[in-house]
């Protein structure tokens, strides 16, 4: 949130968008009336130090990793020194890009639904008309007859292909088999494609095989 403040108050972008979330009556609308006073051009600023200080650090700023919106996170890493230890910043903002992760997971019954099948086995291989069995498993009856379920193996597929991204960054890998004629899923605990590479192999020990990515 400091980090968001900062960026407001930089000449050029780019610029973060804010989302706040919690239960209804936890103060969101008094956070966003706080936050607006405090970029408000109108407001006298106390606000300017932390500016100040980035403007200063920001030339020599090397951020160990580049993460999405550089320039922004850079600009924030730079400011930080003024109120926190170097490093404070990233350590947060990977912290939240991670829960946003889980949160588009979680609200999506086929990414959620994979990242509990691996949970519990570790890993899993099979055709998609298998993997939709074993999913409807996972989620149970509701979900499976609902309208955002897959409702056949092809669609599946794509569902799988589609969310197959956000997976690999919280370390769930998914690969596709084409063995003969057919095709089979891949699914390690783990975001090593090599070794997934390998368990897909020795499981299913195709005499024609290849990853299609």
């Amino acid at each position: 949130m400091v980090a968001w403040l900062l960026a407001a108050l930089r000449s050029h972008g780019p610029y973060p968008v804010l989302v706040l979330s919690g239960e209804p009556g936890s103060a969101k609308s008094t956070v966003v009336k706080i936050l607006r006073s405090l970029v408000d051009p109108n407001h006298i600023p106390t606000r300017v130090f932390p500016a100040t200080v980035g403007l200063n650090w920001l030339p020599d700023i090397r951020l160990p990793e580049t993460p999405r919106m550089a320039d922004f996170a850079g600009w924030a890493a730079a400011c930080e020194t003024a109120c926190w230890p170097p490093g404070t910043f990233l350590h947060a903002y990977s912290g939240n890009r991670q829960d946003a992760l889980m949160d588009v997971i979680e609200s999506d019954p086929v990414a959620e639904s994979i990242r509990l099948l691996v949970s519990a086995s570790q890993s899993w291989d099979g055709s998609a008309a298998e993997l939709l069995l074993a999913l409807e498993a996972v989620v149970g009856e509701r979900i499976a007859k609902s309208k955002r379920w897959p409702g056949n193996a092809n669609v599946l597929s794509k569902y799988v292909r589609r969310v197959a991204p956000a997976l690999r960054r919280v370390g769930i890998e998914i690969l596709f088999q084409r063995v003969g004629w057919g095709r089979r899923i891949c699914i390690s605990l783990g975001d090593d494609r090599v070794t997934t590479e390998k368990f897909c192999r020795h499981h299913i020990n195709p005499l024609r095989c290849w990853v299609s990515g």
